[in-house]
């Protein structure tokens, strides 16, 4: 079972998020709506691909913002995208289900964690943030409650 956008996040994370002066647009994981938790065109076109939610905060006026995704995926998928995001430079964790990061400066800098765990696929692209982990964490905590 996904979540909604309503209840991806804990109170708490959410909370900061509005005290950082974010605020939620909602599932963008529509076609040509763009809010994916992954960078690369072909992890997104796989989010897009299979069920999910994309849910995604922006902070008024600015290039700030994140894109949280959830998606259903496939022993196969979850392993396309493990090997998409080693080949891309991510670096692995394994905990509760696999995690991958990364953060990349330059003109659009950003933070992307990626979690796989049983049958889902948490991602978060924390544009101009340093704090992807945090809310792709928070959000497979969620994913987690909803399905045991």
């Amino acid at each position: 079972m996904l979540p909604s956008c309503d209840d991806l996040f804990q109170d708490s994370t959410e909370a900061a998020l509005t005290a950082g002066g974010l605020e939620p647009i909602g599932d963008t994981s529509g076609p040509g709506q763009g809010g994916y938790g992954a960078s690369d065109p072909s992890l997104q076109a796989m989010i897009e691909a299979n069920e999910s939610v994309s849910c995604t905060w922006v902070l008024p006026g600015s290039e700030r913002g994140l894109s949280t995704s959830v998606t259903i995926a496939s022993d196969s998928d979850r392993e396309a995208v493990a090997a998409a995001l080693l080949a891309a430079g991510f670096t692995h964790a394994s905990a509760v289900g696999d995690s991958y990061s990364m953060e990349s400066g330059g003109e659009y800098p950003h933070t992307e964690t990626h979690a796989l765990y049983e049958d889902f696929w948490v991602a978060t692209v924390d544009s101009f943030g340093t704090d992807a982990s945090l809310y792709t964490e928070d959000a497979m905590g969620t994913v987690i409650q909803l399905n045991s």
